[in-house]
């Protein structure tokens, strides 16, 4: 089996990477492998992807261990499954392995750059990808290999070491006893106040914020025990653990749905702990747009979002951001629309009512928790006697060590015999006093959100207002000094008959359309493609011109579509002309710029890449352009090569250029120049 757990370094990249390499444990080093970097120059290659990008400083470097059961697992084999898992889970970020049998146990140390070399974005993981894809794909890497895997079936949430140490020898921890707590007061309870109640009862301590937290509560000190001065506290829990963020039952949504009956099918994954439903709305027109809904549906109209979302395949982290500005703009303008706000009138109301609400949404919530505080006494003696009945029942039985227990179980009994309310209506009152706070929270939760959110449309409205107005000078497609007139002409005296409509059709379907063949020096690169062009009928006569246009970096495949429209032709009665004079000789063919035999330019280049950047060079086109054409026709012995930084969205109003490829494309030319004036060679396919 393999154990996983991942570390973060801030700083001493170069001390983990030496760490993990250090050959008194890898047996000199065998042990060891890299990806995307090379052997000697970890470092350097990973500060230099930190420094492409300006991420130098946070996060330095991410350090995962994977340790192997003793005696289940060779060393070569641990090295394996570390190469693949890195290989799946890490595909595009510097890595270092080292397999280490220092220690009675075979363990891997996988060490990555903290950005990724691809997006230049940094890493970052959560609990939930911690055991959706660390965990999950070491799992299944140590099952293919036959392995065993720690927990099987257990619950999919995070624990410590010291946790999971417990947990494997059957001893109970603080989260485990909670948990259990939990599904036996929901079981129990008849709503989210009387939930609250039974867990107060049971010795927790309950945090009403933004999530639900609980704490043992401490207890009284005894006296003669060495722990403090007698009279007060011992200390229960610290910090207040939250279940639900490995538990979505254990929020309050969830056990609020799990109140309900639903407790049974929420643990069996047939129902969600939080169920959205959207209310009901009537089909209904809306209105024409005025004011800021006005505004905001023209901001995204014009910065094209108003439609479906496209997301390219690489997210840059620019784009990432202009993305997460475009969903705010959606979430504001919801906001608007559903608020009923169009003028900064409607804003200024709605601000005030919310503030309003507010102010007496804390003032009711004051009132509820100084009532709390003053029934506090009564209210953890009700408690106390619930959690402390079991303990009475001990220490009357003769058990020692209950004496402390059973003492705070009769002060607890003689406070409630003092209060002259019943028992029955004080559990009810303290219910109903748990069950307002709770409402009294969550409606304070959702006006600060409001409020928050009218503050954030206030400042964005001078900024989508000046963005829109240089966009319209930008990009003004309003043709001024143009006008157009309309008016009836007669039919002309002849037009195409219906055979040779016919036959054009039936032409036009028969001509090749798009990628025609696919070059044999270049995996998956165009070398011929056909683009049908314009089709002119002639006005009074019966002919018409038909253009197919060719794209091709090679004479001969010229020479073989000439053949075939040539025979398209005479099969449909079709006149072909070619604009050579000779288009079955290649010789005779000139097709602006190829590449020919024993141009060793592109792997030169390609060569000089790889050895500036240290990322793999690929070419996916085969393409001059008009320029290497006029080049060409000055040297036959002239070789050309078409090169330039990542341009997204060409010929369009949203082409932008990626500003770190600009320094990797001039670096790459100067390296090509160097290897040209050096005299450097290399194999051509």
């Amino acid at each position: 089996m393999a154990i996983t757990k991942i570390l973060a370094r801030n700083a001493g990249l170069s001390q983990a990477i030496q760490y993990a390499l250090n050959g008194d444990k890898t047996q000199h080093r065998i042990l060891t492998a890299h990806q995307n970097c090379d052997p000697g120059r970890e470092y350097r290659q990973m500060m230099n992807t930190k420094s492409e990008v300006g991420k130098l400083d946070g996060r330095q470097c991410y350090h995962i261990i994977q340790s192997f059961k003793p005696g289940e697992v060779t060393p070569e084999l641990a090295l394996e499954i570390a190469k693949e898992f890195a290989a799946e889970y890490l595909p595009d970020y510097e890595v270092v392995i080292g397999t280490h049998v220092d220690k009675g146990h075979i363990h891997s140390h996988i060490v990555f750059n903290s950005v990724n070399g691809q997006t230049g974005e940094k890493y970052h993981v959560t609990t939930q990808e911690y055991y959706r894809q660390i965990r999950a794909i070491s799992d299944r890497l140590c099952r293919e290999y036959g392995l065993s895997v720690i927990m099987e079936g257990g619950p999919s949430q995070a624990v410590s070491y010291i946790e999971w140490l417990r947990q494997s020898k059957g001893q109970p921890t603080f989260r485990t006893m909670l948990e259990a707590d939990l599904r036996t007061a929901i079981q129990d309870a008849n709503d989210l106040g009387h939930f609250f109640l039974l867990m107060e009862h049971m010795g927790w301590e309950i945090s009403h914020g933004n999530r639900l937290g609980f704490r043992l509560r401490g207890q009284p000190r005894p006296s003669g025990t060495g722990l403090g001065r007698p009279g007060g506290n011992m200390p229960g829990q610290e910090r207040f653990m939250i279940p639900g963020r490995k538990n979505p039952l254990f929020t309050e949504e969830g056990i609020m749905a799990a109140i309900q009956g639903n407790l049974a099918a929420i643990e069996m994954g047939q129902q969600p702990a939080r169920v959205y439903r959207a209310p009901y709305r009537p089909l209904k027109k809306y209105p024409k747009y005025t004011g800021f809904l006005a505004l905001y549906v023209h901001y995204l109209y014009v910065l094209g979002k108003i439609e479906k979302r496209q997301y390219p395949p690489k997210m840059t982290p620019q784009l990432k951001k202009e993305v997460m500005r475009f969903e705010r703009c959606r979430e504001q303008l919801a906001f608007l629309r559903e608020n009923d706000i169009t003028t900064q009138e409607d804003m200024t109301a709605f601000q005030s009512r919310t503030e309003d609400a507010l102010a007496s949404l804390t003032k009711q919530r004051t009132i509820l928790n100084v009532h709390k505080k003053k029934r506090k006494k009564l209210y953890d003696a009700l408690a106390d006697v619930e959690v402390l009945a079991q303990a009475k029942q001990l220490y009357e039985d003769g058990l020692s060590g209950m004496e402390a227990e059973y003492a705070r179980y009769l002060e607890a009994v003689a406070v409630l015999e003092q209060c002259p309310t019943p028992r029955d209506r004080l559990l009810e009152e303290k219910a109903g006093v748990y069950e307002q706070l709770a409402q009294v929270n969550r409606e304070i939760r959702t006006a600060r959100k409001n409020l928050t959110m009218c503050r954030d449309i206030q400042t964005r409205l001078p900024q989508m207002e000046q963005a829109i107005t240089l966009f319209g000078q930008q990009y003004d497609r309003t043709e001024k000094g143009y006008s157009f007139t309309f008016e009836k002409t007669d039919m002309p005296e002849s037009v195409l008959t219906v055979d040779c409509s016919a036959a054009i059709i039936d032409f036009v379907a028969a001509v090749e359309d798009g990628v025609n063949t696919i070059s044999q020096r270049y995996e998956g690169i165009t070398e011929t493609s056909f683009n049908l062009g314009t089709l002119d009928v002639a006005a009074g006569k019966e002919n018409t011109a038909i253009t197919v246009a060719m794209r091709c970096s090679s004479r001969w495949p010229v020479m073989l579509a000439n053949m075939q429209f040539v025979a398209l032709g005479n099969a449909f009665g079709v006149e072909v002309s070619s604009r050579s004079s000779d288009p079955f000789n290649p010789d005779n063919i000139n097709v602006g710029w190829e590449e020919r035999e024993g141009d060793m330019i592109a792997q030169l280049y390609k060569k000089a890449f790889e050895k500036y950047t240290g990322d793999e060079c690929v070419i996916t086109a085969v393409h001059g352009g008009l320029e290497c054409a006029d080049f060409a026709s000055w040297s036959e012995e002239l070789q050309i090569i078409s090169v330039g930084p990542t341009v997204e969205n060409p010929h369009s109003c949203s082409e932008y250029v990626e500003i770190d490829t600009v320094t990797k494309t001039c670096g790459a030319i100067a390296t090509t120049i160097e290897y040209i004036a050096d005299g450097v060679t290399v194999e051509t396919k």
